[in-house]
């Protein structure tokens, strides 16, 4: 079956897939699941300018493969970015679609950076466990 004989229904699952993958969240849009598309968008726009801020103002996630300077961050957004344009055909084919893999990747990239700026340091959170429970069971 060539191109031109494609049922109706793939081609449209075709070009929502294609849609996602040229802009996050497109396909959910056209799907008729306009808030999902939204987030997706928003949600891609703030982990590139988070990744990209933790690069050049923290020098946070620094990679230099072949000489090129980038950020290991960037690894999850591309998942993230698969994981939409898998959610888009699912949608597509009227299949559940789980938002979970998508929250836990950008989860990931907001938390190792949340985790490099505010310097914690988990071998004082170990030796100092006796003072925050001090802290925590002290009584006025």
């Amino acid at each position: 079956m060539s191109k031109l004989e494609q049922s109706p229904k793939a081609l449209n699952t075709t070009i929502i897939v294609l849609s996602s993958l040229i802009l996050p969240g497109l396909g959910q849009f056209l799907t008729k699941r306009r808030g999902r598309g939204f987030i997706i968008f928003i949600m891609t726009i703030i982990q590139v300018y988070l990744i990209d801020w933790s690069l050049v103002h923290q020098n946070f996630g620094k990679i230099t493969p072949g000489g090129l300077v980038t950020s290991w961050l960037w690894l999850p957004l591309i998942l993230f970015w698969v994981w939409n344009v898998s959610d888009a055909r699912a949608l597509a084919v009227k299949k559940a679609a789980s938002p979970a893999v998508g929250f836990l990747l950008a989860a990931i990239i907001l938390y190792v950076i949340a985790w490099n700026v505010t310097d914690v340091r988990l071998d004082r959170l170990v030796q100092r466990f006796s003072d925050a429970r001090t802290v925590a069971t002290k009584s006025d």
